[in-house]
């Protein structure tokens, strides 16, 4: 396994990703980082007349549910936050919380950060970092911003002040756990740079703690700007986030800190190879994850407000394209209804620009926010977030004409998405050229009169205790067909993966009758197994047939379904027989359960159809719209 490590990392992270890596292990080894800022206080206290942090607070008053708006904010100011968009937990209100585990109550040291390395692992025993990581992101901020939009409520404004007075308090620079991440960093100066904006003519916006908080903002960027190279070498979301905080905080603090232009001329360089490098053409994102995407966009709408606000103009044409791109996939993904998008892989919970009351599974503020900043059409019957319009202060979306949307919509980097009247499908059936996000080929969504039939399983935590840590990751739990003898993915360290699994669609047929999806399943090609789907969406039903051929060989093949706990069962069978199984919220194993936000797991029910395969078999499974629940 040790011998297909360095292969797996090369073809993950590239030469320059491995070779930024290697930097950062050096210097981490040797303490070379910057111990302490190299200013102490930054001799800025006026508020400019224009930021591209500016809000019209008038407008957004206009666009919000305003009773919504103040009651999330007068939680905030009684010392709440929604965790992961979700939860309503206490935040740290003092000094001392910061450094303390809100779970296990444990408290991290005041180390150098890159000493805190021990405290970010996936050993359950120590918590999830995350827990601890995430109000000091500091995106309460938004829901105390758009209430004070609502109200002028001074307490509003004095919460976000208290706030950042005890987070510095509690947290001396390039020390424990709250800096111990370069995005973490990024992700709360973003959320500051609104709140002062937001707050800059309120009472409490003392001389004082405008000095305090530039000060923040002066350490975050020394801090990012020191280790950036860690971020940039993951090949993921880490690096946008620091490239788009180094742009904002370099704009920020121009004329003030000596090496602010720097800063923003290193982080729109690495903007520009980052967008080309993680969104392909077609807008999928090399994370292999929608709610990663959507992240990755919602910092890339800053960094480009940032960018044309300081430089007049922002990423060029090429890397617009694919965001373009990306806007369009996610516009085609999304319910109308809900704004919900298929709960694809990695779901870590983030939503860094918050700038609405609408719930976490509702993708439609940030489409708009994009959609808006990087001048991409929407269809004519988008439901455009006006709240995310008023924050960003923009006119209407340009739209286009879609009286007749097209039926099948697919991207070359391996994903479908059909329509046939009253029934949808979802298929991602692609190869990795990074590191997968779950291990899922040829798996497939269905919909059925506008309820999910088959869904995605979600992530629930990242660390946690077994079967619990990263579990719904697997194969197994997913909508598609395992050999358990015959594992389709290899695990390395952390996040790599040493082998992937392949798949592709390799033809869609469409008809007045139905519509044909194939997909060729290779990831057990190399082992002399074959795997082919063929998907058929009609007025009423979707039917998957899975074709496997074992050769000689006699192997368990395990075709799995996950299902809400409330939606009945499809039909499936084999001409070979085979045992069919229902797993309704597992209490010892990951079956039965979906996660649809961070830290949270709800009741689903596993589908499970095993057969013993020697040569070539079919198995059949069909959903149909007047199916009633039964039990095997």
């Amino acid at each position: 396994m040790l011998l297909r490590a360095p292969g797996a990392a090369l073809k993950s992270y590239g030469v320059t990703g491995l070779r930024l890596r290697a930097q950062y292990e050096m210097r981490r080894r040797l303490g070379l980082y910057q111990p302490s800022p190299r200013i102490q206080h930054v001799d800025d206290t006026a508020v400019s007349s224009h930021s591209p942090f500016d809000i019209d607070l008038d407008r957004v008053c206009t666009a919000l549910d305003g009773d919504m708006a103040i009651e999330r904010a007068e939680r905030v100011v009684n010392g709440m936050h929604q965790a992961y968009r979700n939860e309503w937990v206490r935040r740290p209100m003092s000094a001392d919380e910061w450094s303390v585990h809100p779970a296990l109550r444990s408290r991290y040291p005041l180390e150098p950060w890159w000493e805190m390395r021990r405290y970010l692992s996936l050993d359950p025993s120590r918590g999830d970092v995350k827990d601890v990581w995430e109000p000091a992101r500091f995106t309460w901020v938004f829901d105390l911003a758009l209430g004070y939009a609502v109200s002028r409520d001074e307490r509003f404004a004095e919460s976000f002040w208290a706030g950042v007075e005890s987070f510095v308090d509690g947290n001396p620079p390039f020390r424990g756990i709250q800096w111990s991440c370069g995005q973490e960093t990024s992700i709360r100066a973003l959320s500051c740079l609104w709140g002062e904006r937001v707050f800059a003519k309120s009472q409490a916006s003392t001389p004082a703690r405008r000095a305090q908080l530039c000060d923040l903002f002066a350490w975050s960027g020394e801090r990012v700007a020191d280790a950036i190279e860690y971020a940039i070498s993951q090949r993921n979301n880490h690096g946008i986030s620091e490239a788009t905080g180094l742009v904002a905080l370099g704009h920020r603090l121009a004329g003030v800190h000596s090496a602010a232009n720097q800063w923003l001329n290193k982080g729109a360089r690495w903007l520009e190879m980052l967008v080309r490098d993680q969104f392909g053409e077609d807008g999928w994102y090399v994370q292999h994850s929608l709610t990663y995407l959507r992240m990755a966009l919602e910092q890339l709408v800053v960094a480009q407000r940032v960018l044309v606000a300081a430089r007049g103009r922002g990423l060029s044409d090429v890397a617009v394209a694919r965001l373009r791109a990306a806007v369009a996939l996610l516009i085609e993904l999304h319910d109308p209804a809900t704004g919900d998008v298929p709960n694809h892989g990695a779901n870590d919970g983030s939503v860094v620009l918050p700038v609405t009351t609408s719930a976490y599974r509702d993708f439609r503020p940030a489409i708009t926010l994009a959609a808006s900043t990087f001048g991409a059409s929407v269809p004519a019957g988008f439901a455009a977030s006006t709240q995310a319009l008023a924050w960003i202060g923009a006119e209407p979306l340009d739209r286009h004409d879609d009286a007749s949307p097209k039926r099948v919509v697919s991207g070359s980097s391996g994903w479908v998405s059909a329509r046939f009247n009253r029934t949808r499908v979802f298929v991602r059936a692609g190869e990795y050229s990074s590191n997968p996000s779950h291990i899922d080929p040829a798996h497939i969504d269905v919909w059925i009169d506008g309820d999910p039939r088959a869904i995605d399983p979600g992530t629930y935590r990242y660390t946690s205790p077994a079967p619990w840590a990263n579990g719904l990751s697997r194969i197994g739990v997913h909508n598609t067909v395992d050999i358990p003898a015959l594992p389709a993915a290899i695990k390395g360290m952390r996040f790599l993966w040493l082998e992937r699994p392949r798949a592709a669609v390799t033809k869609t047929d469409q008809s007045a009758e139905s519509i044909v999806l194939e997909i060729d399943n290779r990831t057990w090609e190399s082992r002399g197994v074959s795997h082919r789907r063929r998907c058929t969406l009609s007025e009423s039903s979707v039917e998957i047939e899975d074709e496997v051929d074992t050769g000689q060989r006699s192997l368990d093949v395990r075709v799995h379904w996950l299902l809400p706990a409330d939606m009945p069962l499809p039909e499936i069978s084999s001409p070979g027989g085979g045992q069919l199984s229902v797993v309704r919220a597992s209490p010892t194993s990951v079956e039965g359960w979906r996660s649809t936000h961070y830290g949270a797991r709800e009741r689903a029910a596993s589908v499970t159809f095993v057969i013993t395969v020697t040569g070539r078999e079919k198995i059949r499974t069909r959903f149909v719209a007047t199916n009633l629940p039964r039990d095997p």
